[in-house]
């Protein structure tokens, strides 16, 4: 839940959200992401926003260590995106 002048702000899919209104919330800056997995989160929000911009994706945010916690979860959301296509062809 994110405060957003004094309302609550649910980021999340609720059952029965149609397609198009997936993850329909404003972006975040890394520094005000609750969660505890922000840089997750923030890969996901920049996938989301334009898939086709790969400089974007693979920018670290300023402040952001490259060389460990980046590199880590931008390997985890490769795998997650990865495995969509393997599970669709299990039936093949």
């Amino acid at each position: 839940i994110v405060m957003v002048e004094g309302t609550a702000e649910l980021r999340w899919n609720r059952l029965g959200t149609k397609a198009q209104d997936f993850y329909n919330w404003p972006d975040e800056s890394l520094e005000k992401m609750d969660s505890t997995l922000p840089v997750q989160q923030y890969i996901q929000q920049n996938v989301r926003a334009d898939c086709s911009n790969i400089d974007k994706i693979l920018e670290p945010p300023e402040g952001q260590d490259e060389k460990s916690v980046w590199k880590y979860e931008y390997l985890k959301q490769f795998c997650l995106e990865r495995n969509e296509p393997d599970v669709k062809l299990l039936s093949e």
